[in-house]
């Protein structure tokens, strides 16, 4: 989960992938990667827990990179609203996730320094931060949770793969030069094909029978995981920062590895909400 962040499609200058930040990288990986397997495979309290932890780490860097503090006052209680946000929603369901939200709502507009849109600025980077917190509990919480959380995981981690090995393969005309120099219309493809794939090879691993359907899924998950590396890599320009934070050793910060999850985890399940909803993802897709 931590490291399933899209990433750039080429490879562009910069410290975190310098060789002599590769026994960094590969550390912090050895770590993160085990305990978020092991907190998605316990479910429940313990994976809330984590994910409450990394998206209150994420509204921290969030609230520096927007500017939207008065003072330390506006980082510690964005990343209190978000955390409390999920907790209560794994604990108590929407009822009770509602009324905290409302408390987090006033306490943000309150302590937001006054500043033309930076209210605005601290609800939605609340509202951006809850969502993949509530629709990864959801998921988890379902009949096939592990599956369905372990899939979109691994189609953010197919966007990154697929998207990075095109890009440098295949090269060609830029996505969005202005906000991130190094993706490309060709790197946007390949990760969109490598987790259509992806997700349509766990369907005929589930024994799913619309492998089409899986693979529909996939491509809109990538695409939208590369939407959420370019919202933040917008966020970064804003204040010229090359990295979201330094939490991570090697990698930056939260945000650059987890961009791409905080978008495509709430179409995720959107998705999986509105095919059950029509009687197709019991029917069809890979967790039959």
């Amino acid at each position: 989960m931590i490291m399933a962040g899209a990433r750039d499609d080429t490879a562009p200058s910069s410290p975190r992938r310098r060789p002599g930040n590769l026994a960094q990288r590969v550390l912090s990986a050895a770590v993160m990667i085990p305990a978020a397997l092991a907190a998605i495979l316990i479910g429940g309290t313990v994976f809330a827990l984590l994910l409450a932890i990394l998206l209150a780490a994420g509204a921290v860097e969030y609230q520096r990179l927007t500017g939207g503090a008065r003072d330390d006052r506006m980082v510690e209680i964005g990343a209190a609203c978000v955390a409390a946000i999920v907790l209560t929603y794994a604990i108590g369901g929407w009822p009770a996730a509602l009324a905290v939200s409302m408390l987090s709502l006033f306490a943000i507009v309150i302590t937001a320094r006054p500043a033309a849109g930076a209210h605005a600025f601290a609800i939605a980077g609340m509202v951006w931060l809850v969502a993949p917190g509530i629709a990864l509990v959801g998921l988890r919480a379902t009949e096939h949770g592990l599956t369905l959380v372990l899939a979109i995981v691994l189609a953010v981690w197919a966007t990154d793969t697929g998207a990075y090995a095109a890009g440098r393969s295949l090269g060609g005309p830029k996505l969005w030069p202005r906000l991130s120099p190094a993706k490309t219309w060709s790197g946007l493809a390949g990760g969109m094909l490598a987790a259509a794939l992806a997700l349509g090879l766990v369907a005929g691993i589930q024994g799913g029978a619309s492998f089409l359907l899986a693979f529909g899924v996939g491509a809109i998950c990538a695409a939208v995981a590369q939407g959420g590396d370019l919202f933040e890599s917008w966020l970064k320009r804003r204040v010229g920062a090359k990295d979201s934070g330094n939490l991570i050793p090697g990698h930056g910060g939260v945000l650059d590895r987890i961009d791409g999850l905080i978008a495509a985890a709430p179409a995720f399940a959107l998705m999986h909400l509105g095919l059950s909803g029509l009687g197709l993802a019991d029917a069809g897709l890979w967790w039959t």
